[in-house]
């Protein structure tokens, strides 16, 4: 299955860059994605996803074809993709 991945701040930098195209199994939720990013971009990049006790950060949402998924929702992860879907991964910040 192929996945089309935009990678925000701190992400894209870690990464080097912030499109890309992935190429995975049939089967595929939104962690089996971040496994294979965090396998592929290694321990930089996985630092911004997770605190210390290797929970991922609140503030972490995906988009999935422009459709928000808060990854903070333990069910969010188990999300199915599907061929062709893109993937975004923003955080979310306020400040004023």
């Amino acid at each position: 299955m192929n996945l089309f991945i935009r990678l925000y701040p701190p992400l894209n930098n870690s990464a080097g860059r912030d499109r890309l195209e992935l190429s995975l199994g049939d089967t595929v939720t939104v962690q089996t994605l971040i496994d294979a990013l965090v396998g592929r971009f290694g321990p930089e990049f996985r630092r911004y996803l997770y605190d210390e006790r290797d929970q991922l950060m609140p503030a972490w949402y995906a988009f999935i074809n422009n459709r928000p998924l808060h990854l903070n929702r333990p069910e969010a992860l188990e999300t199915p993709l599907k061929e062709g879907d893109e993937v975004s991964f923003i955080l979310a910040l306020a400040g004023g």
